[in-house]
């Protein structure tokens, strides 16, 4: 889905599901799609009905992305609906990814919070690596701003908050997520907010230099300037990344663009990003100086935890 990533793992679209409406005066922004990975014909007729694990059954296929393709399923020991996603071919097939995916769904399986998609399985089956997790009837952030283009500030504002009380208890655990941006962010009718795909990149960027790796490269909009050069990565850089979500969903633009993956992710080393009300008048200037600061380029300067920058 462009810089705004790929399908919501766990998330089912509800269609024309609003989140609390746009300010009627904004225009959406509306940025060229980037390469995503589509379900095939003969992917849906090899995994349609396939039974995982001798307990979950995939019934129809959600969405894909880089890395998997989400499927409704059922889990037919206890009788219940659930997403089941499963790894692209590619990336299955490298032992040492398959390993990292176990051990991050492992990690992942261990956060319980209204916020946060559960995780409640993983395995493989032959050929096929999955993760089973809660199916969680919601709209992807990302399907909201590239219909609507942004939101209204106190809901911008909202959406967000929930996703960062997903993401400090997630940090409590010990558990960073990597590659926080609108489609891993999921609203529902009620206007409940989950975060879901903990840890996945983690498996996945591993193995990968995000400077040759196309299929990864969906997420270089979010990533944080440590991500880019490589180095250590904590949970600021998912506060960095729920920055430019704030930032996207005030303005209907991501703070860094460029003709390339790879300009955009290194475009953060070197340039500061428009503030939002320069873009978009009428954002409070206190909202306007969460998003200064969540964006600094050194972790030290941002907000130290999730629940510092909720307060703000």
């Amino acid at each position: 889905r462009g810089g705004r990533g790929g399908p919501p793992a766990g998330g089912v679209s509800r269609g024309r599901h609003r989140i609390r409406g746009r300010s009627p005066h904004f225009q959406p922004h509306h940025r060229p799609r980037g390469a995503t990975a589509t379900l095939t014909r003969v992917e849906t007729v090899e995994l349609e009905g396939r039974r995982l694990g001798e307990r979950y059954r995939l019934e129809s296929p959600i969405a894909s992305g880089g890395m998997a393709t989400v499927w409704r399923g059922t889990d037919e020991v206890l009788g219940r609906p659930v997403a089941v996603k499963v790894l692209h071919e590619d990336l299955a097939n490298d032992p040492e990814v398959m390993e990292r995916f176990r051990i991050e769904a492992i990690a992942a399986a261990r956060l319980s919070h209204p916020s946060v998609v559960r995780v409640f399985d993983t395995g493989v089956d032959g050929d096929i690596c999955y993760i089973v997790m809660e199916l969680f009837e919601g709209t992807s952030l990302s399907e909201v701003l590239d219909r609507d283009g942004g939101l209204p500030p106190s809901e911008a504002a909202r959406v967000v908050r929930g996703a960062l009380q997903g993401l400090a208890h997630a940090h409590r655990e010990g558990v960073v997520h990597r590659d926080v941006k609108p489609s891993n962010i999921l609203v529902d009718e009620s206007g409940l907010v989950k975060v879901t795909d903990f840890g996945i990149a983690k498996a996945a960027f591993a193995a990968h230099d995000i400077t040759t790796t196309g299929s990864l490269l969906g997420t270089a909009t979010y990533l944080a300037p440590e991500q880019v050069e490589g180095g250590t990565v904590d949970g600021r850089a998912d506060l960095y990344a729920a920055g430019i979500v704030l930032y996207e969903a005030l303005t209907g633009r991501p703070p860094f663009q460029a003709d390339t993956h790879l300009a955009t992710a290194t475009m953060r080393l070197t340039t500061a990003p428009t503030p939002p009300g320069a873009l978009r008048p009428g954002i409070p200037r206190s909202l306007e100086g969460v998003v200064i600061r969540a964006l600094a380029r050194a972790p030290e300067d941002r907000f130290q935890t999730a629940e510092e920058m909720t307060s703000e």
